[in-house]
């Protein structure tokens, strides 16, 4: 009788990914019971199983040590169900779970990935996308709190865990040169943000970068249309979710920094107290990881911490 392995190891995951045949029986096992009709195609990427059922519907299947991202996933997009966004998102369909396994159906968006078209656009066409993208989050962080779902960890335990282990972290994946490295220390006890710095808590997707957002062409140019992906979804500050695209997309450039900053609508701030905050946030989000994150030219050369945050954020 067929059942998927329970427990099992990220690695052992991974193997069964790059050969799918027993992922691909569960989801048409899941596709059967839901009576959704289709070929069952994998799509690449993510950290969980993605499988497109025909044209019109996906389902996605969460191994069990992924446990929260389920929960994050079919919370959100059933809290988000019929709420009105500048941007298409998922329909719910429905969430289960199979030999402890968590799955979640959701509707089939369509449109081409930012990542697949971000090299080929114009520096105008980029500063149109990061407007649009500002809209997009201004909208998602202004729902009201019947509209938030109920997820894990609360902040202050997340954020109170991030502090804690940064230093050794770092220290431990070496991804800063060494100069920043020995500056850390000092550097993190005026910086870091205290919670009550944070602000109210608003929806987390985590998830404003390339690989989760989608293009159409139009008539006037390219518009963003769709975003998806909520797994890594938190109740948190706003700021939090800024590092996706000023990391991936802004790139230290101040004109798309500019583009952004209109979309989102962003009020008077203190530019350099935010730059040494946002940089804190990269370094102490839960997925760190400057060698990848910090897609700035000859980063590892700045000639200290302010410096390097002052190229993150170059309104600075």
């Amino acid at each position: 009788m067929f059942q998927l392995p329970a427990p099992i190891t990220p690695a052992e995951f991974d193997a069964l990914c790059e050969a799918p045949a027993t992922l691909l029986k569960a989801a048409a096992t899941i596709a059967r019971q839901l009576r959704l009709v289709g070929e069952l195609t994998p799509m690449p990427g993510g950290a969980n199983f993605v499988v497109a059922v025909g044209p019109w519907n996906v389902i996605k299947l969460f191994p069990p040590f992924q446990h929260y991202q389920w929960e994050a996933e079919s919370r959100v997009l059933k809290a988000l169900d019929g709420v009105n966004l500048p941007v298409a998102i998922p329909q719910f369909r429905a969430a289960g779970e199979l030999d402890g396994w968590g799955y979640v159906a959701m509707s089939r968006l369509n449109g081409n990935s930012l990542q697949s078209c971000w090299f080929g656009l114009d520096e105008h066409a980029r500063c149109e996308v990061l407007e649009q993208i500002g809209v997009v989050m201004a909208a998602v962080h202004s729902l009201p709190t019947p509209f938030l779902p109920v997820l894990d960890p609360p902040w202050e335990l997340f954020w109170e865990h991030q502090r804690e282990r940064c230093l050794s972290y770092h220290q431990r994946l070496r991804a800063l040169p060494e100069p920043l490295l020995a500056e850390l220390p000092a550097w993190f006890k005026t910086h870091v943000p205290e919670l009550a710095e944070w602000g109210p808590r608003v929806l987390l997707t985590g998830e404003y970068s390339p690989e989760n957002l989608l293009l159409n062409q139009q008539a006037q140019g390219w518009a963003l249309t769709g975003m998806y992906d909520f797994a890594d979804a938190m109740l948190g500050p706003a700021r939090y979710d800024w590092l996706g695209p000023i990391c991936f997309l802004v790139q230290g450039q101040r004109a798309r920094l500019e583009a952004w900053i209109r979309g989102y609508r962003l009020g008077e701030i203190d530019e350099p107290k935010v730059a040494r905050k946002l940089l804190a946030d990269l370094l102490m989000h839960r997925y760190s990881h400057p060698e990848i994150q910090l897609q700035l030219p000859d980063w590892q050369k700045s000639a200290s911490l302010d410096a390097l945050a002052f190229q993150l954020w170059p309104l600075a």
